[in-house]
């Protein structure tokens, strides 16, 4: 399909100006390559994909008056088209916001999700994540690397709290001194460290780490937006970045 193409063209040096979107990515493409590759965030992923179906049309976001105490107004989703040339993760989003027993809902209250909300954002998660594979979004030996930072990790920390045991215990009834215990704290600090190299270590190929900077600075400026510390680049309001806003973890939900 035409957007799908759209999605992938390369982004244009006008695009890459920190002010508007470098590509024409789908929001959450955008949002996996602003975080570096990360998955962490895919409520934020998730709605920035409604919001663009909500933009195209295909759903309605409607604010409704309640009669309860505790609850004045809430939110209902509705779904007012289902086309067959959806990407996966967006079919994906369709499920997350109206799936039910009995298939899909055309209407949604909001807080009624609030229950089977992890569980629907991690079949979201699950379907994103098969879809950005098959794009190539992450290098293998960057993927190895970070999971054997992640692995040696937990282990020195989750063996350095029983060497600490072990080593108060020597220390009570033997004249062998901290050393145990200095080394379970090194234990767990070496494990501490090889944790945050994990996290900050990119796992995306080469072809979409410059994509990933020009997306960081992008998101960069929405929240100095946001915050009044810069102005829109041009008059179609911030209602136009709102996928790409809540994909990247700036919409205020």
């Amino acid at each position: 399909p035409n957007h799908i193409a759209a999605n992938l063209a390369e982004p244009t040096p006008r695009q890459m100006q920190a002010n508007r979107p470098p590509s024409d990515r789908l929001p959450a493409f955008a949002g996996v390559l602003a975080q570096q590759g990360s998955l962490q965030y895919g409520w934020d992923y998730a709605l920035g994909s409604l919001f663009q179906l909500a933009q195209r049309g295909l759903v309605s976001i409607e604010e409704c008056a309640t009669n309860t105490w505790f609850r004045k107004h809430t939110y209902v989703l509705r779904l007012n088209t289902l086309p067959a040339h959806l990407d996966p993760h967006e079919q994906a989003v369709i499920q997350v916001f109206f799936g039910t027993k009995q298939g899909l809902a055309q209407e949604m209250p909001v807080h009624t999700l609030q229950n089977s909300l992890q569980r629907r954002v991690k079949f979201f998660t699950d379907e994103l994540k098969k879809e950005i594979t098959g794009l190539g979004f992450f290098d293998a030996e960057r993927q190895h690397g970070r999971n054997i930072l992640f692995g040696w990790g937990w282990v020195l920390i989750l063996l350095s709290p029983a060497l600490a045991v072990a080593g108060l215990l020597l220390l009570m009834r033997s004249a062998i001194g901290p050393w145990p215990v200095l080394i379970a704290a090194s234990m767990f600090f070496v494990g501490f460290v090889a944790m945050i190299l994990g996290a900050t270590t990119p796992t995306l190929s080469d072809v979409w780490i410059n994509e990933s900077a020009s997306w960081v600075a992008f998101k960069k400026y929405l929240r100095n937006v946001t915050k009044g510390r810069e102005s829109l680049a041009y008059a179609a309001g911030f209602s136009e970045y709102l996928p790409y806003a809540a994909a990247l973890g700036l919409a205020d939900v």
